[in-house]
């Protein structure tokens, strides 16, 4: 998947695994291998901090659902939608890394989470094909991904007044090969999304990329729900300023009349006067 609206962290990671995907082609040794580990790592981290984020987001809308069942009833819908459909992608990536895994480094395997670190055979380019190409693995990956993408952009109906969300979703969840990632393919021949990204790679770094892809659906995941929350307020009245307003009875006041007004409290957003 290629990346839309990204963290410095992110950045900082992606191009961390572009190098050593780099650095494979030269042959480089075990070294390199290791590093993988490293990234594999913060990008475990960084999709940990997601989903603690997206937890607090379903918390807001759990919140304004208790108090304005009617107005928030159908947005929270289309969040617990969104949960589930992300939670469902994700589980699906991890399974794929422990079907690879569990061939030769079973013990590498703690309560269903791959631990990259204690893998033997980081080196080990004919599993990962197996597993996704042989395997269908990585075209059902792939067509997942696809349908996840279509389902996100379905529910923003005016994608031109949220063009970032848009840009975002299609380019964390993009499946377009870019041709930089075009390795070992004979000239002229497009290579597919799955053999790009699974084929002829050691295991360390498909494991890695199978990490990265959870984060970005963790990621999509956060911009939905923001876009979801943001409708929910759309229709309010924005109040940064609340003053005492006197609101006579009468337009006039004469000398010994009393003189009669009510006095109350007015909000108003100064920003749009």
């Amino acid at each position: 998947m290629a990346h839309g609206k990204e963290t410095p962290r992110q950045k900082m990671i992606g191009m961390m695994y572009l190098v050593l995907t780099a650095m494979l082609a030269l042959n480089v040794s075990k070294e390199v291998l290791d590093a993988f580990t490293l990234v594999d790592g913060g990008l475990t981290v960084t999709t940990q901090n997601f989903a603690a984020k997206n937890d607090g987001l379903y918390d807001k809308f759990n919140m304004a659902f208790e108090q304005n069942p009617e107005k928030v009833g159908d947005w929270k819908t289309r969040a617990d939608e969104v949960k589930a459909r992300s939670n469902e992608l994700y589980e699906f990536m991890n399974e794929c890394k422990v079907e690879i895994t569990q061939v030769r480094d079973e013990d590498a395997i703690h309560d269903g989470e791959v631990h990259l670190a204690d893998v033997r055979s980081k080196d080990d380019t004919n599993t990962p094909g197996e597993i996704m190409i042989v395997g269908k693995k990585g075209s059902d990956l792939k067509a997942k991904i696809d349908e996840h993408r279509e389902f996100m952009l379905s529910m923003i109906e005016d994608k031109e007044k949220y063009t970032n969300t848009v840009d975002a979703v299609e380019g964390i969840l993009s499946t377009h090969v870019p041709e930089s990632f075009y390795h070992g393919n004979k000239k002229g021949v497009t290579p597919t999304w799955e053999s790009t990204y699974f084929e002829h790679l050691p295991l360390a770094s498909v494991i890695t990329l199978l990490s990265k892809m959870q984060g970005d659906v963790r990621n999509v995941e956060a911009d939905m729900l923001n876009f979801l929350l943001g409708q929910v307020d759309a229709g309010d009245f924005n109040v940064n300023v609340i003053e005492p307003v006197v609101i006579a009875k009468s337009n006039y006041v004469f000398k010994g009349v009393p003189y009669h007004a009510e006095v109350i409290l007015a909000g108003y957003d100064s920003t749009n006067i």
